[in-house]
């Protein structure tokens, strides 16, 4: 079973960007130990054990804004 966050992001244009949330989506999908609960608190307090950037903080707020991003298309109401 795989995370529907991670399944939106394999699908989403994201992926192909140059940014910090390409990036982001990139490792995500290439991580196979990605967690499988389709949580924002999970998925963040994960990801901030795996990051290895000296700016964390942006990181993490890119991460959260990809999240919201995700949640409004799979849930617009």
């Amino acid at each position: 079973m795989e995370n529907e966050f991670k399944k939106w992001l394999k699908t989403s244009e994201i992926k192909d960007m140059d940014s910090i949330k390409g990036d982001l989506a990139r490792a995500i999908i290439d991580d196979d130990d990605f967690p499988i609960e389709d949580n924002k608190e999970v998925i963040n307090d994960y990801m901030k054990s795996r990051l290895i950037v000296p700016n964390v903080d942006l990181v993490l707020q890119e991460l959260r804004e990809l999240y919201v991003c995700y949640q409004k298309i799979v849930n617009p109401h």
